[in-house]
């Protein structure tokens, strides 16, 4: 059974609220219950696991009798790593800081005549542009991102760069961008090449543990890399490619919350920092998100407008690839 959870972004067009509803729980955390990793959650093998573990009990004593048939977690050892695991969306934001950006709205929406660009007046008190980073003068200097963001340029070798430094294939030149506020990494697309903004690629993932019941569609976009243009054969070959980009091999699909995270709504045509992730078109991305509640849908991020909703995973769009921590 999956669960949302609802969250507000303020346009800037139009400066409504636009309620996204995002089925967080369909990918498998890193804490599963499944402790001995063989497909089923039983309360005499899991569940005597958990407990004994929670007793102080380790090695052998642990997992004496409580292995489930067909497990392929059995050693000790593993189990109790597995279970002094914490509790995280694997990979996701809570691998990051767990802090989420402001949204880079800067006017207050339906003040008494009309938007107020000043942010200013009782009637825009506690809207966006009132609060958090965005109007923190010690958070929003313009040298590392636009309003309340906050990047740092890293280089095809993994190292960070000045703000001054220009994208190119060196080891010294840059090639990924990292956010300060959410802790992410993320890839910058290209003009040309493998990681080039034309490319597209349909939602693919093989593993049923992040799929929600149904693969998508294998190889129906358009890429460098005949006969590999799905969101998954892209992360596999991203991964594989050496050398690494930015020193890293482990490179995913991001969640939409993630993808989100970088959209600047104070913009649009494109809704992102260009100066910060260049070579963006005004279009949509995946995320590595399933829509739960359609097997054939995934969620996607227009960048458009920033905003996020579900789409057919057979349809080409782009991706950008995101890691946690620098």
């Amino acid at each position: 059974m999956s669960t949302c959870t609802y969250f507000l972004k303020t346009t800037h067009r139009s400066a409504a609220a636009v309620l996204v509803a995002l089925p967080l729980s369909v990918h498998a955390a890193v804490c599963s219950m499944d402790v001995d990793a063989n497909g089923k959650i039983e309360a005499t093998t899991d569940g005597l696991l958990m407990m004994r573990y929670m007793l102080g009990i380790r090695g052998t004593a642990l997992t004496s009798g409580a292995l489930g048939s067909g497990a392929a977690r059995t050693a000790p050892t593993e189990i109790e790593t597995h279970l002094a695991t914490p509790c995280l969306q694997a990979g996701w934001v809570a691998q990051g800081t767990g802090r989420l950006n402001d949204t880079g709205v800067t006017f207050g929406g339906e003040a008494t005549s009309g938007n107020n660009a000043g942010c200013t007046g009782a009637d825009i008190a506690q809207q966006d542009c009132s609060k958090g980073r965005d109007v923190n003068p010690a958070l929003n200097g313009a040298t590392d991102g636009a309003v309340g963001f906050s990047f740092t340029k890293i280089s095809n070798s993994g190292n960070p760069l000045p703000v001054s430094a220009a994208l190119g294939t060196g080891p010294n030149d840059w090639a990924c961008t990292y956010d300060n506020v959410t802790g992410l990494m993320w890839e910058v697309k290209t003009v040309n090449g493998r990681r080039s903004q034309d490319h597209s690629y349909t939602w693919y993932s093989s593993d049923p543990r992040y799929n929600a019941g149904a693969m998508g569609t294998a190889n129906g976009g358009t890429c460098g890399d005949p006969g590999q243009c799905d969101t998954e054969k892209y992360v596999q070959i991203t991964n594989a490619t050496s050398p690494a980009l930015c020193g890293r091999t482990d490179w995913r699909m991001p969640h939409a919350k993630e993808l989100e995270s970088i959209a600047n709504f104070n913009g649009v045509t494109p809704a992102i920092d260009a100066a910060w992730f260049p070579n963006t078109p005004a279009s949509i991305f995946w995320s590595g998100l399933p829509d739960a509640g359609g097997v054939a849908f995934a969620w996607i991020v227009d960048f458009g407008s920033g905003i996020a909703y579900s789409d057919f995973r057979s349809t080409g769009y782009r991706v950008r690839l995101v890691r946690a921590g620098r």
